[in-house]
């Protein structure tokens, strides 16, 4: 809604005024909320977007939340996005995600599947830095989980045997995990003290 002509405002006033000097003190209150009624319709600013992201990969060498900014924005579509390990040794490990931001998509993660392609994985993700713990109930698939820090360091990695109920953190807060098959980091030289980093599709 745009703004009345200014001729409108300008009697609101007027009468505001006459009101006001007349002691019609409810008059003048009505008035005085129509023009500020009509003031507000003249703002004409478009609301700026919470889901816009860049399409530049954030790099854990060079920001202090290294993966925070572009998967905060993403889906929770099947491998829409990937992450790289890069391991001491200077190479380069690729797994492509799913992503679990919700408090449901965390407590479902990758129960009651039967098959996770060999680069394939699944990211949490929470909002703050936290110590909750994993366990593979109603999980098939043998998995890896590696814990990654605000700045896209790895804290810690573990395995996890399917089906079992034994829990699993990592000594220190994280904000990040990341599950792969079984044995996935240790096959791809990825370990603690490695960096991460997140592309989105």
């Amino acid at each position: 809604m745009r703004a009345q002509p200014f001729s409108l405002r300008r009697l609101f006033l007027r009468q505001f005024f006459s009101a006001a000097f007349s002691l019609d003190v409810f008059t003048a209150v009505l008035l005085m909320m129509l023009v500020i009624w009509t003031a507000g319709c003249a703002t004409d600013e478009s609301p700026t977007s919470a889901s816009s992201t860049s399409a530049s990969p954030a790099s854990a060498s060079s920001t202090g939340n290294a993966l925070k900014g572009n998967i905060a924005s993403g889906g929770s579509t099947a491998y829409q996005s990937r992450v790289v390990f890069h391991p001491s040794d200077g190479s380069e490990a690729a797994l492509l995600i799913e992503i679990a931001r919700t408090t449901q998509e965390r407590a479902t993660g990758l129960m009651d599947r039967s098959t996770l392609a060999p680069d394939a994985g699944m990211i949490f993700v929470w909002d703050k830095p936290v110590r909750d713990s994993f366990w593979m109930k109603n999980t098939y698939i043998p998995l890896s989980i590696a814990f990654i820090s605000p700045d896209g360091t790895i804290v810690d990695i573990q395995d996890m045997q399917a089906l079992s109920v034994e829990t699993h953190s990592p000594p220190v807060n994280y904000i990040y995990a990341v599950e792969a098959n079984q044995g996935w980091f240790t096959a791809h030289g990825v370990k603690a003290g490695d960096n991460a980093e997140f592309f989105e599709r």
